[in-house]
């Protein structure tokens, strides 16, 4: 009867244990998605930044040469490429010195809370048993 209860304490100190230990292993899991996600985030950011850079550059010289061609010929159709290039130039300068990121989660956590219909995978989330005969139908093949 003492050793029911030693070992039925002990079987339970040991489910705690592992309960314990999937949390702590679940929330490092987490954690270490955040900072991936977030590292991603800031290079996605540095992308659009070095882009302006290089964007802004050419966007200088087509514009001074747009300009001197224009006012060389006295023709007003060399100034039509630019109104592309400058909405190009300021969307991208948004997305990387604005708060066009701000928007965009906004309108992502829009979508999620309002239309989430938008969201749903075919055939629905996939299941572990679906997974496992897709593995082993091309594992076969």
């Amino acid at each position: 009867s003492q050793m029911k209860e030693v070992m039925s304490e002990q079987m339970k100190q040991n489910k705690e244990s592992m309960a314990e230990m999937q949390t702590t292993a679940m929330e490092r899991q987490i954690a270490m998605q955040d900072q991936m996600r977030r590292r991603q985030m800031a290079m996605n950011v540095a992308r659009s930044r070095d882009l302006v850079l290089w964007f802004g550059s050419f966007y200088t010289v087509a514009t001074i040469g747009l300009i001197s061609a224009s006012r060389r010929t006295g023709k007003r159709g060399f100034l039509g490429p630019l109104v592309p290039l400058t909405f190009v130039l300021l969307y991208q300068a948004d997305m990387a010195y604005g708060n066009k990121i701000d928007r965009i989660r906004a309108e992502a956590e829009r979508i999620m809370s309002d239309e989430g219909h938008y969201l749903a995978l075919p055939y629905g989330t996939p299941s572990l048993k679906a997974i496992e005969e897709a593995r082993k139908a091309t594992k076969n093949n």
